[in-house]
């Protein structure tokens, strides 16, 4: 059911009757059916019907007097895929990161119409606080060992995974997204955790912790001196009458005034 979009469907399940021979049979064109016809004159076009007019129209060819073929319908459901990824907890640096969780993708195995059926998931790990990826270690792990899901729960339709431990002692703190993507469909899912993050104690005395290369570095300045003015200062003119400033202390003596 891999490459059939998710809805529902109507399963036929046709045999022959007493003589061996389908006395209904169903015309293929490109790949779908197009009609119904019979050996006892009758047809049925099932161009531009609904999937339950195309059950119903077959089923009434069959239940023809003049047939003797036998037929079971039922109906099921394609669900559309999905991977759920277990949450993770704050880390401290040092601590095992165990991704795993659940997804209604098949395991490896041979249906009956031969094709080898082996939906492989992949973990990325991708830290987000810095765009740079060549210069961290952490980020450099791209890929870890391939799983397929198995372990199916039963009457869920659900198959668990789990990827193995993974050792965070040096990685550098932040957040990181883990991906698991199926690498067959495409199909993937993430989540975030932070390592090393607030909140989470650390024992300084055991656990030395590398200095980040990504970290921005210290652009503090010294302060400057003060600016010491050696220009000669500038005498002012002397006023050309008594009435050249006292216009000006006027208007400043009424405008401090008004202000109070």
């Amino acid at each position: 059911s891999e490459t059939m979009d998710p809805g529902n469907y109507y399963l036929v399940y046709q045999p022959p009757g007493h003589n061996r021979e389908f006395d209904v049979d169903p015309d293929r064109e490109n790949g779908a059916f197009s009609s119904l016809k019979t050996t006892f004159g009758e047809s049925a076009s099932l161009a531009g019907r609904p999937s339950s007019n195309c059950a119903e129209a077959l089923r009434q060819l069959i239940d023809n007097i003049l047939c003797d073929d036998l037929c079971v319908i039922t109906d099921l459901t394609i669900e559309a895929p999905w991977i759920s990824v277990e949450q993770v907890d704050n880390l401290a640096i040092g601590d095992k990161l165990k991704i795993k969780g659940k997804t209604n993708y098949a395991g490896e195995g041979t249906p009956v119409d031969g094709r080898l059926v082996e939906n492989t998931f992949s973990l990325r790990i991708e830290r987000l606080n810095f765009d740079i990826t060549e210069e961290n270690a952490a980020m450099q792990l791209a890929t870890v060992a391939r799983v397929v899901p198995e372990n199916i729960i039963p009457y869920a339709g659900e198959r668990t995974y789990e990827f193995a431990e993974i050792d965070t002692s040096t990685w550098f703190a932040g957040t990181y997204m883990a991906t698991v993507t199926n690498i067959d469909t495409g199909f993937s899912e993430s989540i975030t955790f932070t390592v090393g993050g607030e909140g989470v104690e650390q024992d300084s005395a055991t656990l030395q912790v590398p200095s980040d290369p990504l970290e921005a570095p210290d652009t503090s300045l010294e302060p400057l001196p003060p600016i010491i003015d050696y220009s000669e200062p500038v005498e002012p003119e002397e006023p050309k009458s008594p009435g050249f400033l006292l216009a000006p202390l006027a208007f400043t003596a009424a405008f401090i005034l008004r202000r109070k």
